[in-house]
């Protein structure tokens, strides 16, 4: 079985368990757990996810997590190290191998899941409206909103975010 050996975009599931955490150095808290890679040459192999909890990436983090499928209103129910539904959906993570020092002062290289993306593919960007054409349609088809106000994706209130 191959393994990550560069940078890459991989469809995959979150798999096995959760751990919430606080960082050694800086006691940041964090949450984290692996993504099995689902299709292509790497299906199979698994990549940690960290997403940490600060004032400038808690809502990059609760973000990716929405993106998984979880659908939870609070972060203490993955103290039970399960995924409570972060495994619902396929998603796209993008990898980036990164270069790290180990405890003996070795340097060493692993993959980590530096971003998760929706699962569904890539944009048709060639057949983007142009802005006129945007106009026009948001003017025939706007009425048809305002008849049925958007429901929240997970069927209450909205995310917490």
């Amino acid at each position: 079985m191959s393994k990550f050996t560069q940078d890459g975009k991989y469809s995959a599931k979150a798999t096995g368990e959760v751990v919430l955490g606080k960082s050694a150095n800086k006691g940041t808290p964090f949450i984290e757990f692996y993504f099995e890679v689902t299709k292509g040459e790497l299906q199979g192999q698994k990549v940690r996810y960290t997403g940490y909890f600060t004032d400038n990436t808690a809502e990059r983090t609760i973000e990716s997590m929405r993106t998984c499928g979880w659908r939870g209103d609070d972060l203490s129910a993955f103290r039970s190290g399960k995924l409570c539904g972060l495994d619902s959906q396929e998603v796209e993570v993008v990898v980036q191998m990164e270069k790290f020092t180990n405890d003996k002062g070795e340097e060493k290289e692993a993959p980590r899941v530096a971003w998760v993306n929706s699962g569904g593919g890539y944009l048709n960007v060639e057949a983007r409206m142009g802005e006129d054409d945007a106009l026009s349609f948001g003017a025939k088809f706007n009425h048809l909103l305002a008849r049925k106000p958007a429901a929240p994706a997970n069927g209450g209130e909205p995310p917490p975010f």
